[in-house]
């Protein structure tokens, strides 16, 4: 479910929600795992993006995320993902009259707009409402009319958030799913238009054919887009138009043409002797690289080092770190989008 996580969902995230925070600090961080017995820290992401609309169940009212109780049947797995689900922000920091909004925010229109919806979702996070803090922030992620360092609190903000609600074990957005006897993940997965492979992580299952009858597992409903932006060299996540993380990239010449357009995930290679994930289906892989392949004969792939790359990339490619990759190939597939921005 976090540039370097990410909540972040993305945090080397949101551990970095994936990397930010899931991804931003998905990519950027790292969050705690949940539960005495969890042996794996949790990875964001997301930093780690998206943008989105609440299509999601009301988060729970409460107080914190620290109230939160994983069901006991999960209680022992891994919260890879999540950044503030054991940490919730402090409370000087979500207190409204504690808030200091950026320095530029009261200099124009746009920027008093960003300190009162940045005051608002405080005020959400201060009763507990993760989910409509982060759709309420989301809108302002990578607007223009903010300062150097709004964008940078805002994203830091973001990535913590999108880690836990995306990314962590609290189901922040929808009903926890009970599994049934026989059931599988990757069923699960597919009705939810999103990788079983990421829904493993999120709830720690290690064997994707074999679940526990009558537990809990954490849903979130699919897919995911991305946004690259050329200027910022940066792809972002998204759920449902929420943010979901975010990772620096490298962009091939190819893209700088297709600024404004929307392209499909064609197909997730995994690696040689791996699933490729299609919009026909999973297929053998033989020989494959690990690469999310779009349209058009573009592709997202890694590189050892992005900026060393960066000179001889490919013209095609949008060129991540590998780390960064793997990710991505949990998080994107059939039935996302890449919006290529300027």
């Amino acid at each position: 479910m976090p540039t370097a996580p990410p909540p972040a969902m993305p945090t080397e995230p949101p551990a970095a929600p994936l990397q930010t925070a899931a991804i931003a600090a998905a990519a950027a961080g790292a969050g705690a795992a949940i539960g005495a017995a969890a042996t794996e820290p949790a990875r964001m992401p997301p930093a780690a993006p998206t943008y989105l609309t609440a299509e999601s169940a009301p988060p729970p009212a409460q107080d914190s995320l620290a109230s939160l109780t994983p069901p006991a049947a999960t209680a022992e797995r891994p919260d890879r993902y999540a950044t503030l689900s054991n940490t919730p922000p402090a409370p000087s920091s979500l207190v409204p009259g504690g808030v200091a909004p950026p320095p530029s925010s009261a200099a124009t229109g746009s920027s008093a707009a960003f300190a009162t919806a940045w005051a608002d979702a405080h005020e959400k996070l201060a009763a507990g409402r993760y989910a409509e803090a982060l759709a309420a922030l989301s809108i302002w992620y990578d607007d223009p009319s903010l300062g150097l360092e709004e964008s940078q609190r805002l994203e830091d903000l973001l990535g913590q958030l999108a880690g836990t609600v995306i990314y962590s074990q609290h189901d922040l957005l929808l009903p926890p799913h009970v599994a049934a006897a026989g059931e599988t993940l990757p069923a699960i997965a597919m009705s939810l238009g999103i990788s079983w492979q990421l829904l493993g992580k999120i709830n720690g299952v290690d064997d994707p054919e074999r679940l526990i009858p009558g537990e809990h597992l954490k849903v979130i409903r699919g897919p995911f887009d991305a946004v690259v932006s050329v200027s910022r060299r940066r792809i972002s996540l998204q759920l449902g138009g929420n943010y979901a993380g975010s990772f620096p990239v490298v962009v091939g010449r190819q893209f700088l043409a297709r600024v404004g357009s929307s392209i499909p995930v064609a197909e997730v290679h995994r690696g040689a002797g791996r699933d490729i994930q299609a919009v026909g289906g999973a297929v053998s892989s033989v020989g494959a690289k690990p690469s999310i392949v779009l349209a058009d004969g573009l592709v997202i792939e890694a590189a050892e080092d992005p900026g060393i790359a960066s000179d001889n990339s490919p013209a095609t490619s949008l060129v991540v770190s590998v780390r960064d990759l793997a990710e991505l190939l949990d998080i994107l597939g059939p039935g996302s989008r890449v919006l290529v921005r300027q």
